[in-house]
């Protein structure tokens, strides 16, 4: 599995989605508004405990993968044994929670902000051409 730098786990991003409405409504949707207190109160300390915080995971590591948006899409050029192979990289996000979707790996999860995000295809791939609009970091 790939770490890179400022990527963060689910339980770190949570406090991310506690600023969304529209996060909120969609896990109050599922677990109903009496739980929404603790659910929200859990997301703000960043942690997953119990029953809920399963529920929580499950619900946004689902939410996350299949409601995101494609910000950029491109390709990485690797090298393996002196062949090179070019494969697409997507980032996405939702609810200002990024990812990458690179070569045909698991995602590359998460990260806080377009520009960490950014930032990390970058460390993937220093030669990979951005287009001119959108943010480069550290380059």
């Amino acid at each position: 599995m790939i770490r890179l730098p400022n990527q963060k786990t689910l339980a770190e991003i949570l406090p991310n989605l506690a600023r969304s409405d529209k996060a909120l409504a969609s896990l109050a949707s599922v677990i109903g508004h009496d739980h929404m207190d603790a659910a929200t109160e859990m997301m703000c300390k960043a942690e997953l405990v119990g029953t809920l915080g399963d529920v929580l995971h499950d619900h946004f590591a689902e939410n996350i993968n299949d409601k995101a948006d494609e910000v950029w899409g491109g390709s990485l050029t690797r090298s393996y044994y002196g062949d090179e192979e070019a494969s697409s990289v997507i980032i996405r996000e939702y609810e200002g929670v990024f990812f990458i979707e690179a070569w045909d790996d698991d995602p590359i999860q998460y990260f806080s902000s377009h520009n960490t995000c950014v930032d990390a295809h970058l460390c993937l791939d220093d030669e990979s051409p951005l287009p001119q609009d959108l943010p480069r970091c550290h380059r």
